[in-house]
């Protein structure tokens, strides 16, 4: 329907007893419609109105029924949450994720994606290296990112679903998303022909990138990505289902550029063109507007298939943007916007605001979006 983005399933699981209790919401908005299953045969169903959990908690359910009414976890609220760890990703061996090395999805400075499969299901794999340099500081962020991220439930971000260590390798697996990244969709013709990214769907997705951020800025405390930018969103073929990624790398950067003390800006990490000004200019450490200004250059870059600072023939684009920055120039190219309405566009404009405190959030920029 107009208007209207369909979902995938999201999760929803706790404990009847000593077992997993495993639930599905086909649509989340006002009120949640649900069913339950034991043993493949549904027992119950009906609508409830949503209530949000710490995403610090694990929702435990206490009574050994699972057949419920309407409003019953809402009042065993107080009783149902522990303290405890259940939603973190599972353990498992290298050999289980069947990594085929042969052929790598991408690569980066902190590591290497390869198509593998895990419990009968296609996997995109990041082997990141462990260096003796910085082991420890790395370690630690991974267990705590890894342990954030195995908690995040979102339809446009891409789901955590594994870990495997070995000695100088983490390996994350996360679902395999059968597309492209942003980046190449915008800048790599051949890509852009195989997607047909068509004027009329990029509404869609730009919609879907602003829910995926307004989500991770909801939750308490917020998410700050730290490294939104193109080759961090992923579109699936055909139906261009939009999802970020690389939430729990945007953060090992950062742990591993300040044991290096080399290429961290100040207090702030990412990618030099999608960085806010306070951050690249004024070494200030990176937060929810932060995040708004990085939206606010892709979101411009996809509606235009431009790069927004224009930089791209410059020896030193870091200078040249910065420069560009301290004389307050918009980071928005001179062309025309291709299949994106001029009223979210001025949304658009607004995120890249040099006053931070100007900014909107991405709650305000996903009702223009939707609005539309």
């Amino acid at each position: 329907m107009e208007g209207i983005i369909l979902h995938e399933p999201i999760e929803i699981w706790g404990y009847d007893g000593d077992k997993c209790a495993l639930g599905v919401v086909p649509n989340a908005d006002e009120n949640v419609e649900y069913q339950w299953f034991r043993d493949d045969i549904p027992v119950n169903n009906g609508e409830s109105v949503v209530k949000d959990f710490p995403v610090s908690k694990k929702v435990r359910i206490e009574n050994s029924d699972l057949v419920r009414k309407p409003g019953d976890l809402e009042k065993k609220n107080s009783s149902c949450v522990k303290d405890n760890l259940c939603f973190a990703a599972p353990e498992v061996k290298v050999d289980d994720l069947h990594i085929d090395y042969s052929t790598a999805l991408g690569s980066g400075a902190f590591g290497t994606v390869y198509k593998g499969k895990w419990a009968g299901s296609v996997v995109a794999v990041k082997a990141l290296t462990v260096t003796k340099r910085n082991r420890s500081i790395m370690l630690d962020m991974v267990e705590k990112e890894i342990n954030i991220s195995s908690r995040i439930r979102h339809p446009n971000i891409v789901l955590f679903l594994a870990v495997a260590r070995a000695p100088t390798t983490i390996y994350l697996g996360h679902e395999y998303i059968d597309g492209c990244n942003m980046e190449d969709a915008i800048f790599d013709q051949e890509t852009r022909q195989l997607m047909d990214i068509k004027p009329g769907d990029k509404l869609f997705i730009l919609r879907q990138c602003v829910q995926g951020v307004a989500y991770l800025h909801a939750l308490v405390p917020p998410i700050i990505h730290q490294d939104i930018k193109p080759s961090n969103i992923m579109i699936k073929k055909v139906c261009h289902t939009t999802k970020l990624c690389d939430l729990v790398v945007s953060r090992i950067k950062s742990a591993r550029a300040a044991s290096m003390c080399t290429t961290q800006i100040g207090n702030a990490c990412g990618t030099p063109s999608y960085m806010a000004p306070e951050c690249l200019i004024h070494n200030e450490k990176t937060r929810i507007s932060s995040d708004i200004w990085s939206l606010g250059i892709i979101l411009i870059e996809f509606a235009t298939e431009e790069d927004a600072w224009s930089v791209d023939d410059v020896v030193d684009t870091v200078d040249a943007i910065k420069k560009k920055m301290t004389e307050k120039e918009p980071p928005i190219p001179n062309v025309n916007v291709i299949g994106v309405p001029e009223e979210v566009m001025t949304s658009k404009k607004l995120c890249v605001n040099y006053d931070k405190l100007l900014r909107p959030t991405a709650e305000d920029v996903l009702k223009c979006v939707s609005s539309v």
